[in-house]
């Protein structure tokens, strides 16, 4: 049984916007999203900007009863050859890579999880500008 609710493969620059909305909109706190990625670098930094864990191990993000899967479109197989032993007919899969077919996925992942393909349209940088905004206001405020 995983510790966190939300895994995150790939912690870039789609993640990180990700993340902020997901806990700036309330429905999960930072203790409960975990994610990876292989730049020790990128780990920091989406730490520093989001306060949640980042690994650089793929298995415990993937533990998670939802992963969402950021990363280079090149790196997906292999990170699905990775995680496909962890994931359960129960998890939800959520996949952000351009070009990167659900049939590719499910074939990968030996038909567990439920797959989910998301075309992402949204700005990063307003998401995250509006979040640093949000954290500003709370501390200003005393809210923090």
């Amino acid at each position: 049984m995983a510790d966190y609710e939300l895994g995150i493969i790939g912690a870039g620059n789609m993640a990180e916007a990700i993340i902020l909305g997901w806990i700036g909109q309330g429905p999960l706190g930072d203790d409960l999203v975990i994610a990876s990625d292989v730049s020790p670098e990128r780990c920091i930094a989406i730490t520093k900007a989001t306060g949640i864990k980042c690994i650089h191990d793929n298995l415990k993000p993937a533990s998670c009863r939802r992963v969402i899967l950021a990363v280079k479109p090149q790196m997906m197989g292999d990170v699905l050859d990775e995680i496909a032993s962890t994931i359960t007919d129960k998890t939800l899969v959520i996949s952000i890579a351009a070009g990167i077919t659900s049939e590719f996925i499910d074939k990968k992942l030996n038909g567990n999880g439920h797959i989910v393909r998301v075309m992402h349209v949204c700005k990063c940088w307003h998401v995250r500008h509006r979040h640093r905004r949000a954290k500003s206001y709370k501390k200003e405020s005393g809210l923090d």
